[in-house]
């Protein structure tokens, strides 16, 4: 059966109470407007043509005819030589005109105040007021088991979630419903993205735990004074190995940072021979410690390009970082930079094994990875393509003799 939903029963419930409303003034009216009408139109009828004449020999035989009229009809008159043109607070009935003695004379009816308008707008008044009173106690009621009572156990939830007491789903009956099972598939969103940061935290914690203690092992080696001078050489290799290894895993937790916050870009305008000589000094020495070779080719050293420095050096981090997993000595890494009207191409090569053509193309897909060993990986080149989609590019991989990844920023920026 399908279910209601608040704003359509509170819809419903207003034509109900407008339709009760109109028909209970409707016969309100039949009750006491439209008998009031008729007897006005029957006794005019009657002391009109019957009651009252239409010549008098005195003035005091037109009142002797009132008097008895007024007591058996329960209306009053005025009798004024003119039309009477003031309003009494009584409901006027008639006018007749008759002539005493020759002389003409108008006799005004109306009815006594128990029967006047006034006291039809106080009745209407007092009726109106005891069904908005029904009206309003309904609302309450309905309110009060529809709207304040599911409110109140979300309010409750969400006091019982501070205490580390989770909500329960409950059934879609209405809007409040919703919310209550939207609040439960947030917990549980909440509740598995602290145990997702809970494992980083301890897989981070283990990354730089082990290479952290080699390092502190071969400084205390180091320090022995029997050490030939090949050794000393092999431990401060050892120890610039673990430090490398470190680096690396806090820029891929700085990766797992990026990717969990809004990005805007900053651009900055800079000559191409200058990011050429900034890549350069980045990570040429480190790459030749390495046993891997930098180059980088361009014929566009003299043109101005605008970007985000920092995002930028970050996209070149990351295909070298994501690169150096797979290149040993003799490695090589190179950068050629082209343009057309529209856009620069960067084109990033490296001799390395290259990647499996079935898994070509989810490379760019946030945490893929192929080292399983790695706890948060596989944010590197979904950043890089992040990144170059913020500079109005485009980025794809692909193999030939190595791994290869185009990518390109716009000029109109």
């Amino acid at each position: 059966m399908k279910k209601k939903s608040i704003s359509r029963k509170i819809l419903i419930g207003l034509i109900f109470i407008t339709t009760v409303n109109i028909l209970t003034l409707g016969l309100w009216f039949l009750c006491n407007v439209e008998p009031m009408v008729n007897r006005k139109k029957a006794l005019k009828k009657e002391i009109v043509t019957k009651e009252i004449k239409d010549n008098y020999q005195s003035l005091d035989n037109l009142i002797f005819d009132l008097d008895n009229i007024k007591k058996e009809k329960e209306i009053t008159f005025s009798i004024e030589k003119e039309k009477a043109l003031k309003d009494k607070q009584d409901l006027y009935l008639f006018s007749k005109k008759v002539l005493i003695n020759n002389e003409p004379y108008i006799v005004s009816a109306y009815f006594y105040k128990n029967m006047s308008i006034l006291k039809l707008i106080l009745e209407l008044l007092a009726f109106q007021s005891i069904l908005l009173t029904i009206c309003m106690f309904l609302v309450f009621l309905f309110a009060r088991d529809k709207i304040i009572k599911p409110v109140n156990k979300i309010i409750d939830a969400i006091r019982n979630y501070k205490f580390g007491k989770k909500p329960e789903p409950v059934s879609p009956e209405n809007e409040f419903a919703l919310i209550q099972n939207e609040f439960v598939s947030l917990v549980d969103s909440l509740e598995e993205e602290k145990k997702e940061q809970n494992r980083i935290i301890a897989s981070i914690s283990h990354d730089i735990k082990t290479p952290l203690t080699s390092i502190l092992g071969y400084s205390n080696l180091i320090e022995e004074e029997n050490l030939t001078k090949e050794e000393i050489k092999k431990y401060n290799q050892k120890i610039y190995e673990k430090a490398l290894h470190l680096k690396n895993v806090l820029a891929t937790f700085d990766d797992y940072l990026i990717n969990q916050k809004e990005q805007k870009l900053e651009l900055t305008s800079i000559k191409i021979k200058d990011l050429v000589e900034e890549i350069e000094k980045d990570y040429k020495l480190e790459l030749m410690n390495n046993g891997v070779e930098l180059v980088i080719k361009t014929n566009l050293e003299k043109e101005i390009i605008k970007l985000d420095i920092v995002k930028f050096k970050r996209i070149i981090s990351n295909l070298i970082s994501n690169s150096m997993r797979y290149l040993n000595n003799n490695g090589e890494v190179l950068i050629e930079i082209t343009s057309d009207k529209d856009n620069y191409f960067f084109h990033f090569k490296d001799n390395g094994p290259g990647v499996e053509e079935k898994i070509l193309d989810k490379v760019f897909e946030p945490l893929f990875t192929t080292d399983n060993s790695r706890k948060i990986s596989g944010l590197g080149l979904s950043i890089c393509k992040e990144f170059v989609l913020m500079h109005g590019g485009s980025i794809t991989g692909y193999n030939d003799n190595g791994f290869n990844i185009d990518f390109s920023i716009s000029k109109h920026l």
